[in-house]
């Protein structure tokens, strides 16, 4: 009975953890997980059920069987003394002739378990206990919910919406102030403005004798994307998702629409970046409290930061391509799988590894450049 002593230990560990449990179900075969569970339960002064869903032999065979396994623990584990025959519970409703196969009331638990749940059961086992589960919530109903707990219920529904009500009505004058003055057009336009100038600055960055990389419009864009991310991220610092987006939407739509964004794209990039700033100080000043102790106990080191965060960018880069099938120019299913596959090892956190993968990615990354560069030469 060594493996009825172990579920002996996990019935302590299970009342530890939690000890209000009225009923247990488990399959029962050879008898030791349901023994030795009864006898941690019972050991440790639970008065919860154990019910066993037989698995290969009726209920007048197994019972007999579980209460064998349960005097051989004796010598073991001294609790067992506690427990009494009318303990050992056995039920056989959903066992069918020949060990692991499906009656109708098991298949019913697999449907019900993988619909409701999302849990893939397995014929022999979990999908004869999960049967008895249902049989025991059919046979014993739960009391209904009292007045108490309905009005309790309401009470927090009203707190919530109104956490959120007031975030929105605060949001809703910001909104007003930002419609009558049409700051948020303003903003579009200055954002827009900054972006192309500093993209004029620096687009001798981008140019290699007559090839060109990007073209002015092109780099305008990215500035701009960067600008209003920044934008998002700062405003939306300790407001709640709602109210947030309505207020991002107000502000940073209009200069995303001038840059001539689809609408749903730009809706989108507001959000994303308003939910990242949830993770953002100083709604997450604890996450970064334990970062800042354990860079300064560990040290700084800007080469190695350097050098990760740039083997990241690439292999997101890399798959990101892959999957859109476009970086510099449209690229064929052979340069997709190339770097694909170069994406998949820049996770390796290697110096060969980084290497090999951009020998991988290096036919791809060179076709995009000469299709890029015989576009701009075409146009």
């Amino acid at each position: 009975p060594l493996g009825a002593l172990g579920y002996v230990d996990a019935a302590k560990e299970t009342l530890d953890q939690r000890d209000d449990f009225d009923v247990f179900v488990v399959a029962t075969g050879s008898g030791s997980t349901h023994a030795g569970l009864l006898a941690g339960l019972k050991g440790a002064g639970s008065g919860a059920r154990v019910i066993g869903s037989c698995v290969r032999r009726s209920a007048a065979e197994q019972g007999p069987r579980v209460g064998r396994v349960v005097k051989r623990l004796e010598r073991l584990y001294p609790g067992v003394a506690s427990v009494i025959e009318a303990d050992v519970r056995v039920w056989d409703g959903a066992l069918t002739p020949g060990y692991g196969r499906l009656g109708p009331p098991g298949v019913e638990a697999i449907r019900t378990m993988a619909a409701f749940e999302g849990l893939m059961l397995d014929p022999v086992y979990t999908a004869k206990s999960f049967a008895a589960v249902l049989a025991l919530a059919t046979l014993n109903a739960q009391p209904r919910i009292s007045v108490i707990e309905m009005a309790d219920t309401f009470e927090t529904g009203v707190k919530y919406a109104l956490a959120v009500g007031a975030a929105s009505a605060a949001v809703g004058i910001v909104i007003g102030v930002i419609n009558n003055t049409g700051v948020g057009f303003r903003i579009g336009f200055m954002v827009t403005q900054a972006a192309s100038n500093l993209g004029n600055d620096l687009i001798w960055l981008f140019h290699y004798g007559t090839y060109q990389l990007f073209t002015v419009e092109d780099l305008t864009l990215f500035i701009s994307l960067v600008f209003i991310a920044l934008a998002c991220i700062l405003m939306g610092a300790g407001v709640p998702t709602t109210a947030l987006y309505i207020m991002l939407v107000s502000v940073a739509q209009p200069a995303l629409a001038q840059l001539g964004i689809p609408s749903i794209a730009s809706h989108m990039f507001v959000l994303y970046y308003g939910v990242v700033a949830e993770i953002t100080p100083p709604v997450c000043t604890s996450a970064y409290a334990p970062v800042l102790l354990f860079v300064s106990s560990m040290g700084f080191n800007l080469l190695e930061f350097s050098y990760t965060a740039a083997s990241c960018v690439a292999g997101v880069i890399a798959l990101s391509s892959a999957v859109v099938g476009y970086w510099l120019a449209p690229m064929g299913a052979v340069f997709r799988i190339l770097l694909a596959l170069a994406g998949l090892v820049f996770i390796a956190p290697s110096l060969q590894a980084d290497f090999s993968a951009l020998a991988i990615a290096a036919p791809a990354v060179i076709s995009q450049v000469l299709a890029r560069h015989a576009s701009n030469a075409a146009a």
